[in-house]
Formats: structure tokens, sequence, C-alpha cells
């Protein structure tokens, strides 16, 4: 009776090696799963971060209704105090809003810094669209539909700049599974990847 007790309460558990085999295949599992998961949230955070740049947009537009075709300049005034996201100021309801449109959640905090209304935000506006005393207007763009206006970056400028000017540029951020988001002149949101951003008309008029 007590033998076969014994067998019966030894044969109950797992074995080493039993264990061994189960904690491996959890480790192939999640070694499939999570990229996947990841991958799925980024997608999530991609979709937030166009809607911003949609946002934005349509304040691009707006400004360039209001100045009778003029659109909205990399910077308002001489030196860096008056960014582009200034002129847009107007156009939000409260700053608690502006802040939340002008910040990618893909972009880590620690990679930009803080701007002159105090938050950090993680667009770069493309310094190919004109400055204070050089405005372009809707006229002068052959193809909107292939001008960057916003993208992902890391400074509040982006774009082609002179070789003088280049320790100012930011960098775009490709956060997105390797693809960055750009907001087109024409109002439409894309992904990119490197390659094909690198394409598209930072300098659209010489």
């Amino acid at each position: 009776m007590s033998a076969t007790y014994n067998r019966k309460h030894q044969s109950s558990g797992f074995t080493l090696i039993e264990l061994l085999i189960v904690i491996a295949i959890i480790a192939i599992l999640a070694a499939i799963l999570f990229p996947v998961f990841a991958k799925a949230r980024e997608k999530a955070r991609q979709t937030t971060c166009m809607s911003n740049l949609k946002q934005l947009g349509q304040i691009v537009l707006m400004y360039t209704n209001d100045y009778e075709g003029a659109i909205l300049p990399a910077y308002l005034d001489y030196g860096p105090s008056k960014p582009w996201y200034i002129g847009m100021e107007p156009f939000f309801k409260d700053y608690n809003t502006l802040r939340l449109v002008l910040r990618c959640q893909s972009v880590p905090l620690r990679n930009v810094s803080y701007n002159e209304l105090g938050f950090k935000l993680s667009y770069g506006y493309n310094i190919g669209l004109g400055e204070y005393n050089k405005v372009r207007t809707e006229g002068q763009i052959p193809d909107p539909t292939s001008v960057p206006v916003i993208s992902d970056a890391n400074y509040w400028l982006v774009g082609s700049f002179p070789p003088e000017e280049r320790a100012n540029s930011g960098s775009i951020f490709y956060v997105h599974n390797e693809m960055c988001d750009i907001l087109l002149l024409d109002g439409h949101v894309k992904g990119y990847n490197q390659g094909e951003a690198r394409k598209l008309a930072w300098q659209p008029i010489p």
C-alpha cells in the first residue's frame, strides 16, 4: 500500500526536464509575440501622430487663407524667438491642446529640447518654405503634393540648409517602425522611409 502511494505521489509532479521544456516553450512564444505587440503599439502611436499632423496641416491652411496665400514661414521674425508654432497658437483653443498636438509619443523626450512655450515638441518645420523675410506663396509652389511641411524631428527646423547653417538644422526621426510621418503642403500625411523622404522637395524654390 505504501509503495503504491509513493509511486502515485512521485508521478503527480513535473520533472526538471519537463519544467525546462515548458520554460523554453514560453520563451519562444514570448520572442515571437513581443515584437508583434511592439509593432502594433507603434502602429497605434503612428495613427495618433498622423492625426496630429493633419490638425497642424489644417492650421497651415487657415494661416494661408488669412494671409492671402502666404505660407506659414519657418520663423516669424529675425532670430529664433518666433518659430512657426508661435504662429499657430492663436488657432488653438487653449495652450494644453497645442502642447498635445505638437508631441509625437514615439519620439523619446530625452532626444528633444524645450521650446519657447515651455514644453517639448517633436516636430520640425521645413526651412525651405521660407523665413520671415522670404515668405513663400501658394502660387510659387508647382507641386504641393511633394513638398514637406512638418515631420517627426528632434528640432523645430528641418530641411535643406546651406552649409553655414547646418549646425542649426534638426534630424528627422524614423520612429514608426523605421518610418517617419510627414505632412505635405497639399494637406495629406504619409509615412516615409529614409530613402523616400530624401526624394521629397525639401527646397521647392531654389
